[in-house]
């Protein structure tokens, strides 16, 4: 962006007010397909892309199941977000200049709710262990 490009990134239109807020420089396009569905993660991100008349294309997953990505070896040498440096071609140490904004409030509503939400009293830790706890989201 500070080179003078512009960002489109295909996210489930769900997501899209939150990251808005963080980062409201990039181009969200709204992914409204079934979920969970391997169509889902490829197809309808590349035609919100071609459509919005992006040239050039860079998928950021390190693994698909099933689905060839073409970086597995980079996949496999780089943690999770020199991964995604890496794949677009830019610099890692870019990522120090990223700024998002912050809402700090939102940020303590969810700490002090995954707090309460991960109390490990005997309960707690049978509900967890079984992944049944229910956390009410301040983030809307």
């Amino acid at each position: 962006m500070n080179s003078g490009h512009e960002i489109y990134w295909p996210i489930d239109k769900s997501w899209i007010p939150d990251f808005e807020e963080a980062w409201p420089a990039v181009n969200w396009l709204p992914v409204t397909s079934v979920a969970h569905s391997m169509d889902y993660f490829l197809q309808p991100p590349k035609q919100l892309l071609t459509v919005a008349g992006c040239d050039r294309q860079v998928v950021l997953y390190s693994y698909l199941s099933g689905v060839n990505l073409g970086h597995e070896r980079i996949a496999a040498s780089l943690k999770f977000d020199e991964y995604k440096y890496a794949v677009g071609g830019v610099p890692f140490s870019l990522k120090w200049q990223l700024r998002l904004v912050r809402n700090v409030e939102r940020e303590q509503a969810l700490c002090e709710n995954l707090r309460d939400a991960l109390d490990l009293t005997p309960a707690k830790r049978s509900a967890w262990a079984q992944r049944q706890i229910n956390v009410t989201s301040p983030l809307g």
